[in-house]
């Protein structure tokens, strides 16, 4: 049986499985309002819709909704067919797109007027027809809807979507479960788990999840300190995140996904590019603010009966039966002159989590209750200056710092606080030209993981009449103190151009230019505050004195209490031995330099991207080029349908923590005394255990060769995409245990001796235009993913042996080699998603579902098992397979005009709204499950 945690709100709550139902049919399929307005030709973006077909109707069509006056001669555009342009564009630019590859140019006659004239080819002067904006034009914000990458390198979800998206803890990566080919951990899911507000770690197309690269508004915010570390816990090693920045969802307008036949303006990834574009200052003066709520009390927690006792009384982070988050979030933006505009904006996401102390009921000398907390803020400011007609200037400032307090279940004393997130401030510079733009970025970036904590030690001792705080009767250790203080941070400096041609003619082929550079000075710092002492209890011995040989007495880590514990006969006890992690600083630095350039070229039918990136780091000292090749080859000449392919290689980055880690042993010593002639003696040096025996530096860079098939279809009102990828991960970055056989010390190796293999079908079907029913509209996105991944190591510090890369394995009956297994997580075969849409006015409603059809999960394990097979011994691995899971989870936004341009809000999501019980992967053999219906309700005024 799989009980539900009588959790539930004070409160009663309607049954929801009728409504639901009710309101899912009500708003058919998805709902995306795009209701085109007129507007005069200016800067001004205007909705447009217009399919692909002849030149001539789609040039009249263009001027009808935009009120642009366009001049040409009949035969230029005679036998010519143009692009499809649909989406919010500024007039200017929806008529590029409508002459995209058909060498015609324009020129400006006027305010609101241009003509027509063909492109000119490179027997003369390659001067561009296309001119310099008009005088009385600003570099528009282009905000695109449904902008179609013609390569199918990714997709663009917009503002519209972002606001009304189901998204998890409102943060970046939630909008993404939308997407096919992006996977998240099973372990964030879990029912159990609740409280945590940090963005889930994500998989993009089967790569490492900390191999992705995140961009906000074109400027890096990975935290590359050590991203693989998840473990609060970790004696040296706090915690860090792939993202360095949790940017709020409130403060962004559109997100971009590249997850194949990627750019080669984007490296330093094995998985995909995730870039958010925030948003820019309105014309007019506006704002909102609100707040969020959810709790435990409006969730249903799902537990195994096996787990639901010890999950009620839980002392640890891993299960938490009460939680509370709120979230506040506030913006303004207009503009202070003419051409100076300002958005600001404060977000804070807060969770609480009562736990008990103890694992055990009873009395203690120490609190039996405890909360932790969860904080993450975003402070942000950007300012957009119009500097002249043709030139733009962006400068943003972030501050986006966590904290989170955790303690240690069943110690006294053992509080700690973990802080992370950052700081950015970047300016952008866009200087359009007639032969195209100029972009100039300079950013600072910090990223922080660090930690501060109760103690500067920690003693294991054996229960006693004065170590006894521990509630328990069966304890065996009476442990207090916490894990020490810990900076380890980040900073960065960085910049980058790029210059992007217009179209230029060569023949028959017309041709548009990228090509760019980057540099980055990055230092990392580790620092030990203090010198943290660690007591273990092996180390606990039998005593009658404290007095020291140097003199006095020792009342640190000694006690003369009746110890109750097996050969200490009510003596009192001492420690022999401790680690001690030593105050110290290892302080890195590294130079990047990347460049890359790109030939996006046009001929008849066909187009195709030649692009070429290269890197080099000062610490790595290895250049790397990374090949890029894109073609999409019209078929009917008509845009409607086309075929893709690519053929790409992409190189990781490499990590501080990598180089931490060899510092940081360095750190660590170990002390030991005795007792002689009745008093203890000094503390005396010994050597560490264990060390890394080679520098990171001496291994290659890891980097995923892909291979891409694709076909794009454009129908009536449809767009459908349909992808199969390859990627094969080679010199994949591991730990290779090692023993000396002499000193019987272990050491450890840097290797590439990892390696993975991804296959990802993938077919996305949406609507390109919304369907209309008695004064609501509605549109709707299907997408589905089908991945087999075979990887040899979950992360870097999964240490694997040479022996494990050969050797074979009995898994499910059958021999095969072990790095050949399915991977463990990130790993659901299948998944089916509908994204669904739909605008009701009269009511003043929007509705949004996401529906999620998962296939079972396939956990694999070791039985700890052999059979021999002809003489041979295998371990015996198996496969378990869980059932599939469906999902359902919608927002229902509601919105009322008060006054003017002023308004108030409301958004009431649902996760789980059917109240499903999903299985997962089960947890010392005990299985888990998803979170069940869950309650979310957002208030707020704008204006």
């Amino acid at each position: 049986m799989r009980p539900q945690n009588p959790l539930s709100s004070p409160v009663p709550l309607p049954r929801l499985r009728p409504l639901a139902l009710a309101v899912a049919l009500l708003s058919p399929l998805a709902a995306l309002p795009l209701q085109a307005a007129e507007a005069p030709a200016a800067g001004i973006a205007v909705r447009l819709d217009i399919p692909a077909q002849a030149l001539g109707p789609a040039l009249i069509e263009l001027g009808r909704q935009t009120r642009l006056q366009i001049s040409f001669p009949p035969a230029l555009v005679e036998g010519r067919r143009s692009a499809a342009v649909s989406g919010s564009l500024p007039p200017l630019q929806a008529l590029e797109r409508l002459l995209a590859g058909t060498r015609i140019g324009y020129r400006s006659t006027g305010s609101n007027t241009v003509l027509l004239e063909a492109l000119p080819t490179l027997a003369r002067p390659a001067t561009p027809i296309l001119p310099a904006a008009p005088a009385d034009r600003h570099l528009p914000e282009v905000k695109v809807v449904d902008q179609r990458d013609p390569f199918l390198g990714g997709r663009t979800i917009d503002e519209e979507l972002i606001r009304s998206f189901p998204a998890g803890n409102g943060d970046a990566t939630s909008l993404l479960k939308m997407h096919p080919g992006v996977q998240f951990s099973e372990t964030r899911m879990q029912s159990k788990r609740q409280g945590e507000i940090a963005p889930q770690d994500i998989s993009i197309n089967g790569a490492k999840y900390y191999q992705n690269l995140f961009q906000v508004d074109g400027a890096r915010i990975n935290n590359d300190i050590d991203p693989t570390s998840n473990n609060p816990n970790h004696y040296a090693n706090p915690p860090s995140a792939a993202q360095g920045i949790a940017l709020d969802t409130s403060l962004i307008c559109k997100l971009q996904i590249a997850d194949s036949n990627v750019s080669a303006r984007y490296g330093g990834f094995n998985g995909g590019v995730v870039n958010v574009d925030t948003c820019d200052p309105t014309a007019e003066l506006s704002g909102a603010m609100s707040v969020q709520y959810t709790s435990s009390n409006w969730t249903k927690l799902i537990v195994d009966e096996q787990d639901y006792q010890s999950f009620q009384e839980s002392s640890d982070y891993t299960a938490q039966p009460k939680f509370r988050k709120i979230f506040y979030k506030g913006n303004v933006s207009g503009h202070l002159t003419e051409n100076w505009g300002v958005t600001a904006a404060f977000s804070r996401r807060t969770s609480d989590i009562p736990l008990h102390a103890y694992g055990s009921a009873g009395n203690t000398t120490d609190a039996s209750a405890k909360t932790q907390t969860r904080q993450i803020d975003n402070l942000w400011l950007k300012n957009v200056i119009n500097i002249s007609p043709d030139t733009r200037l962006r400068v943003t400032v972030v501050d986006a710092p966590g904290e989170d307090h955790y303690f240690i279940k069943n110690q006294k004393d053992s509080g700690f606080t973990l802080t992370s997130g950052g700081q950015q401030l970047q300016a952008a510079l866009e200087h359009r030209m007639t032969t195209g733009k100029w972009f100039v970025q300079a950013g600072y970036t910090t990223a922080d993981s660090s930690r501060r904590s109760e103690t500067n030690y920690q003693k294991s001792w054996r229960p006693s009449t004065d170590k006894n705080w521990n509630p328990s009767p069966t304890a065996t250790t009476e442990v207090e103190g916490s894990w020490g203080n810990v900076d380890q941070t980040s900073e960065a400096a960085s910049l980058q151009a790029r210059f992007e041609s217009i179209a230029l003619a060569l023949g028959p082929t017309a041709h548009r230019f990228m090509a760019g550079a980057e540099f980055e000075a990055e230092e990392a710092r580790y620092a030990r505050l203090n010198d943290h002492y660690v007591y273990l209890p092996a180390n606990a011995k039998a005593t009658t004195t404290c007095a020291l040989a140097s003199g006095g007495s020792d009342s640190d880590a000694c006690s003369l209490g009746a110890v109750n514990y097996t050969g200490f006969a009510g003596k009192g006890q001492y420690f022999n031995k401790r680690d001690v992690y030593r105050t110290g600083e290892i302080a890195l630095s590294t130079n990047k330099f990347g460049y890359f350039l790109e030939d996006d070229v046009s001929w008849a039918r066909l187009r195709t991207r030649f692009g070429l990136r290269g890197d080099w780091d000062d610490y790595m000292d290895k250049a790397t080029l990374a090949p890029r090749f894109s073609l999409n080859l019209d078929v009917l000449g008509d845009n409607r349908t086309n075929v893709v392919l690519g053929q790409n290689r992409y190189y990781g980055r490499s990590f501080f923590g990598y180089r931490l880690r060899e510092g940081r042993e360095a750190l660590k010593i170990t002390e030991s005394r005795t007792i002689t002639a009745g008093k203890i003696t000094d503390w005396v040096y010994s050597a560490p255990s264990s060390a890394i025996v080679n520098r990171f530096n001496e291994i290659d860079i890891p980097f995923d060769d892909e291979k891409m098939l694709g076909l794009s279809q454009r129908f009536d009102g449809w767009l459908a995409e349909l992808k199969f990828i390859n990627r094969e991960g080679k010199d994949q970055v591991t730990l290779r245990t090692l023993k000396n056989s002499s000193t019987n010390k272990n050491y450890y190796a840097y290797t590439n001796d990892g390696r993975n293999e991804t296959d990802i079908t993938t077919l996305l079907l949406r609507s390109t235009t919304p369907w209309k029913l008695a004064g609501t509209t509605h549109q709707w996105e299907f997408g589905l993913d089908i991945t087999e991944i075979k990887k040899s190591h979950t992360d870097i510090d999964t240490s694997i042996s040479l022996t494990d890369m050969d050797k074979y394995i009995l898994y499910n009956g059958q021999l095969v080699r072990y790095v050949d297994r399915p991977a463990d997580n990130y790993n659901r075969p299948k998944t089916l998603r509908l994204t669904t849409l739909s605008s009701l006015p009269a009511w003043n409603l929007t509705i949004t579902n996401f529906f999620r059809l998962k296939s079972g999960y396939k956990a694999v394990v070791n039985t700890g098992t052999t059979q021999t097979i002809n003489g041979e011994s295998y371990a015996v691995w198996q496969s378990r397979q869980y059932p599939g899971t469906l999902s359902w989870d919608m927002n229902i936004g509601w919105s009322k005009k008060v006054t003017g341009t002023q308004s108030i809000f409301a958004n009431l999501r649902i996760d789980n709204v059917l109240n499903r019980s999903m299985q997962l992967e089960p947890v010392n053999n005990i299985p888990q499950y998803e979170t069940g219906r869950q309650f979310w309700l957002e208030l707020g005024y704008r204006f």
